[in-house]
């Protein structure tokens, strides 16, 4: 007939069999309960009296009745629990406590990078190359006098005949190609150019800052800032951008 044995495990009572207590051989409760060598301390009761950590007792007892180890989450006493392991000498328990713990630490370094690459895909992605339009304006309205500043690339302004109508001199046709490559080699020196006209010279269609801003915007740009000038209420600037086309 399978005894029951009463233990007080550092002043936490436990009930079990003796058959439980007894499962590994080669443990130290196997020789307490099996052998000849009984535990000397009892109390009054004739409760077997075990001076170790009472509640990981209880995690000690439920392994030599499951035969697996059962932990809560977030379980951080490892230390201590292959103090217990080793103690009651059960070796299959030390396995599955050093197992347990490695597979823990893993999981929650593998938890750690996944956090840390979402993070790095929401706030630091690195921000696109990105080109821009800077387009000054000064306009007296009185005059019909404008000043119109263009810094960006050739290629984005070769797309904007308004622009660029402003910022070549009204000269005769067979006289524009030269005036073009004067105004494309200042902006490949200087990376902007500049001219000051009348917006309402005698042309087929008068320059108007709302066409180039249209011509603009056509090309996939948008505003991206805007400035009045402190000093002169008649200058404004406006800045455009767009991601950068890779073809």
């Amino acid at each position: 007939m399978d005894d029951i044995v009463h233990l007080n495990v550092g002043g936490v009572r436990y009930t079990t069999m003796r058959s439980t207590l007894t499962r590994y051989p080669k443990s130290m409760l196997f020789s307490m309960f099996s052998g000849p060598w009984k535990p000397a301390a009892q109390d009054a009761d004739g409760t077997y009296v075990i001076d170790r950590d009472g509640p990981l007792f209880r995690i000690v007892l439920n392994f030599l009745r499951q035969g697996k180890l059962c932990l809560g989450d977030g379980f951080k006493e490892w230390s201590q629990m292959k103090c217990e392991a080793n103690f009651y000498q059960i070796q299959e328990l030390m396995d599955a406590v050093v197992a347990s713990e490695t597979l823990q630490t893993e999981t929650a370094k593998k938890e750690r990078e996944e956090e840390d690459e979402l993070y790095d895909k929401r706030y630091d992605k690195p921000a696109p190359e990105t080109e821009f339009v800077v387009i000054t304006a000064k306009v007296n309205n009185y005059t019909k006098i404008g000043k119109m500043k263009y810094s960006g690339s050739r290629e984005v302004l070769e797309k904007m005949p308004q622009l660029m109508s402003f910022l070549v001199p009204f000269v005769s046709p067979e006289d524009m190609d030269e005036h073009e490559a004067e105004m494309f080699g200042e902006l490949e020196r200087c990376g902007e150019i500049e001219a000051e006209r009348n917006y309402e010279l005698n042309r087929e269609r008068p320059v108007h800052p709302m066409d180039i801003f249209q011509e603009v915007t056509a090309q996939g740009f948008e505003v991206c800032g805007y400035w009045p000038c402190p000093i002169n209420p008649d200058c404004e600037r406006w800045i455009f951008s767009r991601p950068v086309k890779r073809t």
